[in-house]
């Protein structure tokens, strides 16, 4: 207002004044040291400490944040240099960064998009996961900044457009990224905020014409579609695209479910099919009986896999991709997936495919597979298939409804998972018979060369005899030239069928497992595990829910009961939690990776690609919620072999203890163990972002170990302590328990 005086100069006022002259001025003295920090980032982000790389990793992002422009494009053009290395290593730690960059400074990275577009040259020697983040960055400088870079959005189209319509599976599986990632651009779901309404028609149009395109070029390759459904399902697994697409892509996809594998159940069933055929693996209660949907639909497994080698036999190479119905059993799971995440998403229930839960398997019949032994080598090839099929999408099935509430819902869940061990079980008895058989692909984020390599890869088991040092020595080069030979000759065409592979790949699954038969009588159920891993679909971390159920450590008790865990249901569960955590959790000790080897990244994931996508933290966050459950199966164990050994008056090799029962809860007492092990060992703990973490795990773990009636400790020391002292004694226990009865 004219002619009112002038505000006093306060003291606030001079704070104010004197924070952002220290604030320029320390900014002045540091841009002095800038290329000394660059190059100490640039060394550090190479070493091979975890620790380290990613300090080198973090100074690279705090240096683009504070500091001008100049100096920004110099941390991004040192970063495009590190992403154009030949060591992966160095690739993964500098996308990390170019992707943490684009998500948190979006604005600023936009101005140097040029940069990071040049990195399009470097595909073909990438893996997908470097693809993957290479396409992410793009499409946020071309979808989600502000300044909307159409030149940049007509490229990547263009690109990708070229690399769907490639005749090379490699070639269709980087545009498979291109497009998800570009999808989840445009449909960007920020602070759950809907990023595209009913009214965006072009956004909406044009990623509705990305899916026809992808499933137009790829319907006829199930293992590159299969990828483009997972990836799909991954984006919409992590709340990453609005509402409106996510509805769209359900409704789309759920009409094209039900028309590719569901058919109704007929009075007979099908035939002039080389098995005799039967209804399987239903679930019956009064509500499925009430409703006509879940009573009346059957998954058409063994029909569909008929046809497909009718298909194959008829037309050889080219008919070899797709069966007659223009459907694939390899995208079965992959598609049941996308479709349950979508409902999730859309409806936060499943109601509307819950009768695929409780729905029955056309599947061979079951007197005809007893005589396995008498069938041709075609038909054992297709009981085989037929089985890891209905394994794996029954594996899918628990990674939907585990984490429902519901106590009808509940219970059919915990019989669905003694589906899938029964059936795993199943396949690890027959696959010795079936020296040629080369399981189906389930894990479609691999490149070419590793589709055939986890099957002759060591997953532990019994130790073989050693050689002698130069025979040794021999052999191993020999090996390191095959494996050169046969990834050169699976990049020349970029065909990921190597029909000579997976003759010598399933004879070394059959001498492998050999052995393993003759021993069968006092082994644990599930011994193959590690080798048919590769083979089976992940499962996720709300599965392990159900490790709250009571273990029933005697056959009688477990038969009686449908709501009881059994030893050989409580030890895969347990297999795969520990795997897990080994995994996905750091140890004090610190795990290298070797800078200077080019290893490949991908054989490193498989069984593990979703649980890479989740924070270590909210690993562990899950993992300590399974504390009570798991102390509770380490004192039914205890209990099983404490009374085994009383009624043997105190004798530790009597009767009731070489059992296949006796062997595989000694089983899964190790793998708890490990599961404990990996989660208390964890690094994290120690940050103090993490205290609340600890002092939950420790809280757990005090009320098992505390005498009745004593003082529940609340303090972190009063925990730590009351750890110290009681736990000791428990651990050797178990350890001494672990040594008497091992695997």
């Amino acid at each position: 207002m004219a002619g009112r005086p002038a505000r006093p100069f306060t003291l606030v006022d001079a704070a104010m004044v004197s924070r952002r002259a220290t604030s320029s001025l320390r900014s002045q003295m540091a841009r002095e040291y800038f290329p000394s920090i660059l190059a100490l980032a640039e060394l550090l982000l190479r070493s091979p400490e975890g620790a380290i790389s990613r300090f080198g990793c973090a100074m690279y992002e705090r240096a683009f944040v504070c500091f001008e422009r100049y100096c920004k494009q110099e941390v991004v053009g040192s970063l495009v240099a590190h992403v154009g290395s030949s060591y992966e290593s160095e690739v993964d730690a500098a996308m990390d960064v170019l992707v943490a960059l684009a998500e948190r400074h979006l604005d600023d990275v936009a101005r140097f998009g040029v940069f990071v577009a040049g990195l399009l040259d470097f595909l073909d020697n990438w893996n997908l996961t470097q693809i993957k983040k290479l396409y992410s960055v793009l499409g946020a400088l071309a979808y989600r900044d502000a300044t909307n870079n159409c030149q940049m959005d007509n490229d990547i189209q263009m690109i990708i457009r070229k690399q769907l319509c490639n005749s090379s599976a490699k070639y269709k599986r980087m545009g498979v990224m291109g497009v998800t990632m570009v999808i989840k651009s445009v449909a960007y779901n920020k602070c759950g905020e809907k990023a595209i309404s009913a009214t965006s028609a072009d956004s909406l149009k044009m990623i509705q014409t990305l899916l026809d395109l992808v499933r137009q070029t790829c319907q006829d390759v199930p293992d590159v579609f299969g990828l483009f459904l997972d990836e799909l399902a991954n984006i919409v697994h992590g709340g990453a695209l609005a509402v409106a697409v996510v509805q769209k892509i359900s409704e789309n996809e759920q009409d094209k479910f039900i028309d590719s594998y569901m058919v109704d159940i007929t009075p007979s069933e099908p035939k002039e099919l080389p098995l005799a055929v039967q209804l399987r693996y239903g679930i019956e209660d009064e509500q499925s009986q009430d409703d006509e949907d879940a009573a009346n639909i059957v998954l058409n497994i063994l029909p569909l896999l008929c046809r497909k080698a009718k298909a194959n036999g008829a037309g050889g190479a080219s008919a070899a991709t797709t069966d007659v119905a223009g459907s694939s059993l390899v995208e079965l799971c992959a598609h049941f997936r996308l479709l349950q995440v979508c409902e999730k998403s859309v409806s936060q229930n499943l109601d509307q495919i819950d009768a695929l839960l409780v729905c029955p398997l056309y599947m061979v019949h079951e007197e005809t597979a007893g005589h396995f032994t008498d069938m041709a080598s075609s038909e054992k090839q297709l009981l085989c298939s037929s089985l890891f099929y209905a394994a794996n999408f029954f594996r899918e099935v628990l990674n939907a409804f585990a984490s429902l509430s519901d106590p009808d819902i509940r219970s059919k869940v915990f019989q669905r998972l003694k589906d899938a061990v029964t059936i795993q079980n199943q396949l690890e008895s027959l696959l010795p018979d079936v020296p040629q058989f080369v399981p189906p692909i389930v894990h479609f984020d691999c490149d070419n060369n590793d589709k055939m390599a986890p099957l002759t890869a060591k997953s532990g088991g019994a130790e073989r005899p050693k050689k002698s040092q130069k025979s040794g020595k021999k052999r191993k080069r020999k090996g390191k030239e095959a494996a050169a030979d046969a990834e050169n000759a699976n990049l020349s065409d970029g065909s990921h069928d190597s029909s000579d592979t997976s003759v010598s790949n399933a004879s070394t699954l059959s001498k492998e497992t050999k052995d393993l038969k003759q021993d069968s009588a006092t082994k644990p159920a599930v011994f193959l595990g590690d080798r048919l891993k590769h083979y089976l679909r992940e499962l996720d971390m709300d599965v392990f829910a159900l490790l709250s159920y009571r273990l029933a450590t005697d056959a009688a008790t477990s038969q009686a009961s449908e709501t009881c865990l059994r030893a050989v249901d409580l030890l895969w569960l347990v297999d795969d939690l520990a795997s897990k955590l080994d995994r996905a959790l750091i140890a004090a000790a610190g795990k290298r990776h070797a800078f200077l080897r080019t290893t490949n990244a991908t054989k490193k994931l498989f069984g593990f690609s979703h649980l890479c996508s989740i924070p270590p933290a909210s690993v562990v966050e899950q993992a300590v919620e399974l504390l009570p459950a798991l102390c509770s199966h380490l004192e039914a164990i205890n209990a099983h072999f404490q009374d085994i050994i009383a009624r043997n008056d105190g004798i530790a090799d009597g009767p009731g203890m070489n059992t296949v029962e006796s062997a595989t809860l000694s089983a899964a007492l190790q793998r708890v163990v490990q599961a404990l092990a990996s989660l208390i060992s964890w690094n994290g703990f120690v940050a103090a972002d993490h205290r609340s973490l600890l002092k939950k795990a420790l809280t757990a773990l005090t009320a098992r170990l505390q005498v009745p009636g004593a003082t529940q400790p609340s303090t972190m020391k009063e925990l730590i302590r009351c750890v110290g002292e009681n736990g000791v004694n428990s651990c050797v226990s178990f350890s001494q328990l672990n040594e008497k009865f091992p695997v």
